[in-house]
């Protein structure tokens, strides 16, 4: 398998017992040293049976105490090359929140009966086993959720805006791999000269909170793999001078009581910036009465003198 991942629906181990001898198992063949063939199977922490009770499946009969798998069967067991030489017993399994994420996940399996005389008859333990005929073991790794973070703008990063510009800002979680084991947050800091405004979509069902400046967007646990994606606007307000930046930093979506558990990554970039427009000042001078008007000694006139700052504020 290419690996596992916690409480995947179709998650087995499938054991295959072959008889390489020339005489069947058994029963036919039963005698002083014949015993019902039987497998051990030791599955690893984290893995448990996925079923109540006995489970049968092609003439065995398995059980099971924790962990540990006993399966047992009286059919016969044909001698080798023959058409039933071949006996496969699928265990469904339910990988747990427990198991090791990220690591590779070791099962061991042993067998013996029939007329073999190996160990009495008797299965080994599994984990101790070291005949490469009656010992099997499969190593399966535990994917852990892969979450990748991108930040874009409206307006592509390094672009000129204006006081008064809206800028609309889009978060995009990607997750592969596995469903996420707790939820993301993305806290987003918005820098200097710019005022949040409201979210205009919200695709990923993120929950919003945080105040002012600093803005937190969560996405629950539980997520599939897949893209998810929220956007919110801003507006470039008077105090703003020289650019505006904003910036993401995420966390969570892997096992929360992992100390190893990675927050997610950023997908080329987590930030932005906007350079603002060089001032543009103009200056208009108008008088009461108006220019051209005839004036008497002694008449008063008012002059106005306005300038009329654009683009972004003076330094």
């Amino acid at each position: 398998s290419p690996g596992w991942t916690v409480a995947q629906p179709d998650a087995k181990y499938t054991l295959t017992v072959s008889n390489v001898g020339l005489t069947p198992t058994g029963p036919a063949q039963a005698g002083a040293g014949w015993k019902p063939v039987q497998v051990l199977d030791q599955m690893p922490i984290g893995i448990v049976p996925g079923w109540i009770g006995a489970l049968n499946v092609n003439g065995w009969a398995c059980t099971y105490s924790g962990r540990l798998v006993t399966c047992t069967t009286n059919h016969h067991i044909g001698e080798k090359g023959s058409a039933t030489a071949v006996s496969q017993i699928e265990l469904p399994v339910v990988v747990q929140p427990g198991a090791a994420y990220g690591n590779s996940l070791v099962n061991y399996a042993s067998v013996a009966g029939g007329m073999d005389p190996y160990n009495g008859g008797v299965p080994p333990v599994p984990e101790a086993c070291s005949n490469n005929s009656h010992c099997a073991s499969a190593l399966v790794p535990i994917l852990n959720p892969a979450v990748s973070v991108n930040k874009s703008a409206s307006l592509a990063s390094g672009q000129t805006v204006i006081v008064g510009a809206k800028i609309i800002y889009t978060l995009s979680v990607t997750v592969r791999d596995a469903e996420t084991l707790s939820p993301i947050v993305l806290t987003d800091v918005l820098g200097a000269g710019l005022e949040y405004k409201q979210i205009v979509a919200n695709n990923g069902n993120f929950s919003e909170g945080g105040s002012g400046l600093s803005r937190t967007f969560t996405l629950p646990a539980g997520k599939k793999p897949g893209q998810y994606s929220l956007q919110y606007e801003v507006e470039v307000i008077k105090t703003a001078t020289g650019s505006v930046k904003n910036n993401v930093i995420p966390a969570g979506g892997g096992d929360p009581n992992s100390p190893n558990a990675k927050d997610p990554s950023c997908n080329a970039t987590c930030s932005t910036e906007h350079v603002l427009m060089p001032p543009v000042v103009n200056v208009s001078k108008t008088s009461n009465p108006q220019s051209g008007t005839k004036v008497s000694p002694g008449d008063i006139i008012t002059y106005t003198l306005e300038a009329t700052v654009e683009n972004s504020r003076l330094e």
